[in-house]
């Protein structure tokens, strides 16, 4: 049987997870001054899971697994909605053909090899989604290949 220590330290863990992992996330995607209601609905689920843990409607345990779940899922969504984002952008850059003179004519022909790139590691890592579930750690291989196509969208997206 674990301690109240015990729930405290998982706490700390989780808060940690959403203070280092989340919330950058969603400071990224938020530039408009909203949050994508999906993303909202996960970190409400998230905070409603660990009000259980004070209010003995959830034991800790459960309710911070389930709470680290609702997190984990709205970097996700946060992710996907990046892809999201690059993919109307490159949409929108390749019909400009002003763009065929920029970097000595090397311009679209990078954006294209970039987008490629998102999307082949966007198909990955759904792929391992698939095969992965939806386990509650961010150290999950699904969830560490989708930090990468979050990283090539920020790339494309500057």
């Amino acid at each position: 049987m674990k301690k109240a220590s015990d729930s405290t330290e998982d706490l700390s863990e989780l808060f940690s997870f959403y203070k280092e992992t989340v919330k950058p996330l969603y400071a990224v995607i938020q530039v408009d001054g909203s949050l994508p209601s999906e993303v909202l609905f996960e970190i409400n689920a998230a905070l409603d899971h660990v009000s259980r843990v004070f209010t003995g409607d959830q034991g800790a345990d459960r309710a911070i697994d389930c709470a680290r779940g609702h997190l984990k899922r709205s970097c996700l969504d946060i992710f996907k909605l990046a892809v999201k984002s690059a993919h109307d952008q490159y949409d929108e850059l390749n019909h400009d053909k002003g763009l065929a003179y920029l970097d000595n004519g090397d311009f679209q022909s990078k954006m294209r090899q970039s987008w490629e790139e998102i999307k082949s590691a966007g198909i990955e890592a759904r792929k391992c989604e698939i095969t992965d579930g939806y386990s509650d750690t961010e150290k999950a291989p699904s969830f560490e290949k989708w930090q990468h196509v979050f990283a090539l969208c920020e790339d494309f997206r500057l």
